[in-house]
């Protein structure tokens, strides 16, 4: 869930060490955490599609409040009284 961070703060690290390459190192590093975190946030998208779609599925499958099944049929029983 960081990766999105990890990709702007080592881009910035990366403008920094380039403006300055005699001050600071570690470029390679740098440009190593800004693939991963490119990589990150490519997973972190897809992961959120694919939630969003894993719950759409469940809305539309799910049975509603109202649809309880096919309707019961009522049926009229007549008793003939019975005298005694």
């Amino acid at each position: 869930m960081l990766s999105p961070f990890a990709w702007v703060i080592s881009g910035r690290a990366l403008r920094e060490i380039d403006a300055s390459p005699d001050r600071y190192s570690g470029r390679e590093k740098a440009s190593a955490a800004r693939i991963m975190g490119i990589i990150g946030t490519a997973l972190l998208v897809l992961g959120v599609i694919a939630l969003v779609a894993i719950l759409a599925l469940v809305v539309a499958v799910a049975p509603t409040g109202s649809d309880n099944g096919p309707t019961p049929v009522h049926v009229r029983v007549h008793h003939r009284g019975v005298s005694s």
